[in-house]
């Protein structure tokens, strides 16, 4: 995600963290890591920041391997629809993962 806000550096804020067995789901948000907004201005990003359309949104899907590390198998940002259920169909586990 550092590559995305052009090197700012960013923390997560996570409001759903979702696990069933070896899988898990991350939806959250970012800031700086001052806690401030992060500057879209300095972004890729300006021109969609400009015109209101920043959803200011991270998602992940995850999955543990046999040496108990977390994988990271898909991300997303900016998300504006929940078209991340997709994923449940392509890695055939339960999107109950994504509530």
């Amino acid at each position: 995600m550092t590559k995305e806000v052009n090197g700012q550096k960013i923390v997560f804020v996570i409001h759903t963290l979702n696990v069933m067995g070896d899988w898990a789901f991350i939806n959250s948000s970012l800031q700086l890591a001052n806690g401030k907004p992060v500057n879209w201005s300095k972004t890729k990003y300006r021109e969609d920041a400009k015109a209101g359309d920043i959803e200011n949104n991270a998602i992940g899907l995850f999955r543990r391997n046999s040496q108990g590390q977390w994988i990271v198998l898909e991300t997303s940002f900016n998300a504006t629809d929940a078209w991340y259920i997709e994923w449940a169909k392509l890695y055939r586990i339960s999107d109950k993962i994504f509530h």
